[in-house]
């Protein structure tokens, strides 16, 4: 007979981010699912001080679904963006392929435009590698 009891894993496990940059350069690719479910991908722009007290880019790839990707409409490339979600494995291509490719990306569960109205101009990744020396 199946337990109700939860499972308790032994340790603490949170899975939460919590994301502020711009949208790339590659801006919002929405599309809707046959249920009639809105998703849409982007990937914003993050950058960070390193250790060693460079200035580092880094892109992050986000989806989201719903009320989420229905909020945001009307964002672009260098709109500044807060993203809360969780993170996740995505597989990206043909979904029968034999060697499947997983990503690692964040589900957002909330997107917030920041309030500056003035879209920033996101660097390409070429741009980033030329100013990090990565």
């Amino acid at each position: 007979m199946p337990t109700t009891e939860p499972i308790v894993l032994g340790h603490l496990s949170l899975n939460h981010a919590e994301i502020a940059g711009i949208i790339s350069q590659y801006g919002v690719h929405t599309s809707t699912q046959d249920n009639g479910t809105e998703h849409a991908r982007f990937t914003v722009q993050v950058e960070e001080q390193g250790f060693d007290g460079k200035v580092r880019t880094i892109y992050l790839d986000i989806d989201a679904w719903g009320k989420v990707a229905a909020a945001l409409d009307g964002c672009t490339a260098g709109t500044p963006v807060l993203v809360e979600g969780k993170l996740a494995r995505t597989q990206r291509g043909k979904k029968d392929a034999k060697d499947p490719v997983w990503t690692t990306t964040v589900q957002a569960t909330r997107v917030q435009r920041l309030e500056d109205d003035t879209p920033i101009t996101p660097k390409t990744e070429a741009q980033s590698h030329s100013l990090t020396g990565l």
